[in-house]
């Protein structure tokens, strides 16, 4: 069975390939751009083994201040923090910002992870794997 990931980061349209690369992987991907959407289709509990989500989005129509997002900067890890942490799904962060790395790593959350966008076709595929070995999803 495949596995079936959500992806939601605000430039879809930017990472065709590495959509398409996971897809030829074997992987089922669903994405989306909101995180409006994100949170209706999470509410299919076991619909998704993880989510790759973009650290980095803006807030509009979120229901996040700019204040807590730090501007948008931060706005996956607010999402993560308020929402996703508590429905138990693993999450792996991405960005093209290196430094959300050691800030992921020192709240020591669950089934995290972190993987910097790189302009590899294959580079989110390899992160996607190794973070599916590592948690053993």
């Amino acid at each position: 069975m495949k596995k079936k990931i959500l992806l939601v980061d605000d430039h879809p349209g930017e990472n065709y390939n590495f959509i398409s690369a996971l897809r030829d992987g074997g992987y089922d991907v669903d994405v989306t751009a909101y995180i409006s959407t994100a949170r209706i289709k999470l509410k299919q509990a076991g619909k998704y083994n993880l989510v790759v989500l973009d650290v980095m989005m803006p807030t509009l129509g979120e229901d996040f201040s700019n204040i807590d997002t730090e501007d948008g900067l931060k706005t996956g890890l607010v999402y993560y923090e308020s929402e996703l942490k508590n429905i138990n799904i693993p999450v792996l962060f991405w960005s093209w910002n290196e430094g959300f790395k050691k800030d992921i790593e020192e709240k020591k959350w669950d089934k995290t992870d972190f993987i910097f966008k790189n302009c590899e076709v294959d580079h989110l595929l390899k992160g996607v794997e190794c973070f599916c070995e590592k948690f053993n999803i």
